[in-house]
């Protein structure tokens, strides 16, 4: 499995007929460790979300640098990143 490449976790998809809004949704390593991936995506769904792709991913150190930029100064940073190296991510 090949990790996403930061342009990849971050571009925004563009439907032939008009441009969606998008969230991107992470199951953390928490999540996966406690089983719980789809009871989190049966819950965007029944409330109304459509869920148009999903990969389980493990997080790079370039990605996590690019998507926590605004924490990089916090003590916790450190702890952050390999928390969220733990395992695979659900995206």
């Amino acid at each position: 499995m090949r990790a996403w490449t930061s342009q990849e976790i971050l571009r925004f998809a563009q439907d032939d007929k008009e441009i969606m809004e998008q969230t991107v949704v992470l199951i953390k390593p928490d999540g996966v460790k406690q089983k719980v991936i789809g009871k989190v995506i049966s819950r965007f769904e029944e409330a109304g979300y459509k869920l148009v792709a999903s990969k389980l991913v493990w997080l790079t150190d370039e990605i996590l640098n690019i998507w926590y930029a605004h924490h990089s100064d916090k003590d916790f940073f450190p702890g952050l990143v390999a928390f969220m190296k733990e395992t695979p991510v659900l995206a």
